[in-house]
């Protein structure tokens, strides 16, 4: 079995991008192969910032060959009918046989398509995947009319010890880059730039290590790790941990060497969050702390070169690039806390929410008006949680802000403490974009959930009112993520307010600026019939990740006014119900379903209703139909007060009480009786009976049990 090495060599590929094309290229390369027939015992991808190659190993030494069928025309089809599918199979009508179908006989072609070797058919294929290949973003470089990620210097491309012949052409144009496969590749561009010629995978992969590049992204994670490690357990201390750091550094270098550097100790005084995203964002730097968990005056970082003097000025170099920004963030630090939050809070005026929602400090002010509603219904103190929300977006005008976006909310914490207004309402200013994302935490007070939840409301029904809502992948004002962030917190049983009451509550602070506007937008009735829409959906998603049913969340979200907490115990209650009377549960939907069916035949050919008909107990003559009447009499006084005590797991099997008169009824009752009062009293009753149950859930959206 053989053997195929490619690699490509071209201008830093981002280190966001590497990741994705690793795994894109295995894909590819082995679907690409297959379809050709050619087996393989491996495909593995490498990627480094200057190289993206492939080794695979196991392949034949030809495709196999192969016989194509194909489909024509009947045999009495008209002549150019006939003569055009001959033309496109290149064959004569004596070559085809016919085959015998229900629908007529048809030509049928057979095309033998011959064993072809490996080494011929690999290089026309890898040329169309390599010039195609889906990067998220690309460049065109010379008179270049196709991108790539970067320009690309050069194509290696083995098979067997002899070079693939390739071409990669970006563009038809003459002049338009150009590259010719060859066998040879270059090391480090700075440690050893020189041409390296290659035999095999496992030569290419020892010869680029001699020549320092390590092409395995995880052997130079490993690497980084393994340095630093060594390094900061000699001042005794840990790396914080960060893989998302670790996996971009590891593209950023093909020979990682790490060093320590320091921080000053008058940079020390800055909160820990601004040293991070100082060293993290801005520097790709590793934080260090100390063996109680506070951050350290060092970092760690990834040089890509051997030096001389063991990286002396390499690390004198990078503490002053750090010591310039740090210098900046404690200058920015130090003047904000100059002025009290509440006159940062005066400055939003200044700054434009979005140019059809007017500004933050209109946002503001509805978010101190919502947070008093929900904090009236939920008992809190109304004038605390007015203040935190008065004061959550202070910090957008910031100068610590304006150079460090990442820190919103982190800042307001910090500078509420300095201002003087309580842990509790600076926690909160702290915590209101949590939940990021589905595993992120929530805010950890009552007042952090309020400011959390009345900022996506205000954001979501803003913008749904103008009629900005995502479509497809595209959502720029991350409104999906608003939305999952609002079904989190209403999760808690704390909130007992439901979707529809806080939508409504939020699109009446808007209306006097969307009225004034002059611009097109959703009345609130559409507004709130949109936005429901698009919070059910976003429901199912969310609780579809954690393991229920689509079914489910459609069979039990179907009361709108009813609080998020008490969707959530009821589709508990109900995944338990299931499981515990699987077999009874069953039997209820079925019967629910023969019933609901009955009716709905009945009344489309009556054209009438039978959900509002009196029930009569004198016009039932049979035993199995009065049972079933008393059942659900009973089960009407047995249901209300369970629902209204959101005691779930006792209405469902409240239900249960149902099936042994619902089985006598369907067999011992004919429902469409000859005697036309009787029949409609039956059909009353079915009417009944699914009134009831859907009282419950929609059970004509669940599938089996």
């Amino acid at each position: 079995m053989s053997e195929l090495l490619l690699e490509v060599l071209c201008e830093e590929i981002p280190a966001r991008f590497q990741k994705k094309a690793a795994l894109d290229f295995e894909r590819l390369a082995g679907d690409t192969l297959s379809k050709m027939g050619l087996t393989f015992t491996a495909c593995t991808a490498y990627i480094s910032p200057r190289r993206l190659a492939l080794v695979v190993t196991g392949l034949p030494a030809a495709t196999p060959a192969v016989t194509q069928e194909r489909k024509g025309p009947k045999v009495d089809a008209p002549d150019h009918v006939i003569q055009g599918f001959l033309k496109s199979v290149g064959l004569t009508l004596e070559d085809c046989t016919r085959q015998e179908t229900p629908k007529g006989t048809f030509l049928m072609a057979l095309k033998e398509i011959p064993s072809q070797k490996t080494q011929d058919v690999l290089g026309p294929i890898f040329e169309e995947l390599l010039v195609n290949f889906p990067w998220p973003q690309t460049m065109r470089w010379g008179c270049g009319t196709k991108g790539w990620v970067r320009p690309v210097h050069s194509l290696l491309a083995i098979f067997e010890g002899a070079v693939i012949p390739m071409t990669l052409r970006f563009g038809e144009k003459e002049g338009a880059p150009t590259i010719v496969s060859g066998n040879t590749t270059c090391g480090h561009r700075f440690l050893e730039p020189r041409a390296i010629k290659v035999t095999n995978a496992s030569d290419y992969l020892t010869q680029l290590k001699d020549a320092y590049v390590m092409v395995d992204a995880q052997a130079r994670k490993e690497m980084i790790t393994t340095q630093l490690s060594h390094l900061v357990q000699e001042k005794g201390l840990v790396v914080k941990d960060d893989p998302g750091l670790l996996e971009e550094v590891a593209g950023l270098v093909e020979w990682p060497v790490v060093h320590l550097g320091t921080i000053a100790s008058s940079y020390m005084v800055l909160p820990p969050e601004v040293l991070i995203t100082t060293m993290r964002v801005h520097q790709r730097y590793f934080a260090l702390e100390n063996a109680k968990g506070a951050l350290a005056p060092f970092f760690g970082f990834a040089a890509n070169t051997v030096t001389s003097d063991e990286g002396h000025k390499v690390v004198q170099g990078n503490e002053r690039v750090l010591k310039a920004r740090l210098s900046d963030a404690l200058f920015f630090y130090t003047q904000d806390q100059k002025v009290l939050l509440e006159e940062h809070a005066d400055a939003l005026s200044k700054i434009t929410f979005h140019a059809k929602l007017g500004t933050l400090a209109q946002k503001r002010d509805r978010l101190e008006v919502l947070a008093k509603k929900v904090a009236g219904v939920l008992g809190f103190d109304q004038t605390q949680a007015a203040l935190a929300a008065r004061l959550c977006k202070a910090d957008l005008v910031t100068g610590m802000v304006y150079e460090f976006p990442e820190l919103q909310g982190i800042m307001g914490g910090y500078y509420a403490r300095s201002s003087g207004y309580g842990e509790e309402v600076a926690a909160a200013i702290a915590q209101q974009y949590q939940p990021k994302g589905p595993e992120d935490a929530l805010p950890g007070s009552l007042l952090g959930l309020i400011v959390a939840l009345v900022d996506r409301l205000d954001t979501l029904t803003g913008f749904c009112a103008v009629g900005i809502m995502p479509t497809g992948s595209g959502d720029p004002f991350a409104l999906r993520r608003a939305a999952l962030g609002i079904i989190r917190i209403l999760e808690n049983e704390m909130f007992k307010v439901s979707l529809p009451t806080l939508l409504g509550w939020a699109y009446d602070l808007y209306a006097p600026l969307l009225q004034a506007s002059g611009e097109k937008i959703l009345t609130k009735e559409a507004t709130l019939d949109t936005l429901l829409s698009f919070m059910k959906d976003r429901i199912k998603v969310l609780w579809r990740d954690q393991g229920i049913r689509h079914d489910y969340v459609e069979a039990l979200l179907n009361v709108v006014e009813t609080p998020l907490s008490q969707f959530y115990s009821k589709l508990t209650a109900f995944q338990n119900f299931v499981q515990s009377s699987r077999t009874k549960a069953q039997e209820l939907l079925e019967a629910y379903r023969r019933g609901a069916n009955i009716v709905r035949i009945e009344e489309e050919k009556d054209g009438r209703s039978y959900a509002d008909v009196s029930l009569q107990e004198s016009l039932m003559g049979e035993v199995a139909e009065k049972n079933l009447f008393n059942a659900l009499k009973r089960l009407d006084q047995t249901l209300t007060p369970l629902l209204e005590t959101s005691r779930y797991a006792e209405t469902f099997d409240a239900l249960l009480s149902l099936c042994e008169p619902l089985d006598e009824f369907f067999t011992h009752v004919t429902v469409n009786a000859p005697q036309a009062e009787v029949r409609q009293n039956r059909l009353a009753l079915l009417a009944r009976l699914k009134v009831r149950l859907e009282k419950v859930a929609a059970f004509s959206t669940l599938e089996d049990l």
